[in-house]
């Protein structure tokens, strides 16, 4: 189960992608995020830490990572895990910003939905606050 937001962005996938690995430029558009490491160099398969307000520190894994195209990080939760997916496409000289949660898990109830529409409810205004910080 998947939730998105894509946003035409007038910046260049190059110029967006500090921003998602950063902690120091990310926490600028992801507000509630206190504290984002790495164990080694930001690379598909890298564990890292990341710390949001009001909630544990929580482990994950670097799912994907492919410069200026797309950083996807992975959290195991209890029953499954989460896949935060932050993805730039570029159509026509204009570059799309897609952020996107993803519930995986072997079977959805409708509790599901409500939980995957809670951790989303931030991701459109924070994708918004990201647009705002690299265009000119």
């Amino acid at each position: 189960m998947e939730l998105s937001v894509t946003l035409a962005v007038d910046a260049s996938p190059l110029e967006i992608w500090p921003y998602f690995v950063d902690f120091e430029k990310r926490r600028l558009w992801e507000r509630d995020l206190e504290k984002l490491t790495y164990h080694d160099a930001v690379a598909e398969g890298v564990t890292g830490k990341m710390k949001l307000t009001g909630m544990p520190a929580m482990d994950f894994i670097v799912a994907r990572s492919i410069p200026g195209e797309s950083f996807w990080d992975r959290t195991e939760i209890p029953g499954g895990s989460l896949l935060f997916m932050h993805d730039l496409t570029q159509i026509d000289e204009v570059t799309h910003l897609t952020q996107a949660v993803r519930l995986e898990k072997p079977d959805f109830t409708s509790d599901d939905v409500i939980f995957l529409t809670g951790v989303f409810s931030d991701t459109p205004a924070a994708a918004w606050r990201l647009k705002e910080l690299v265009e000119p």
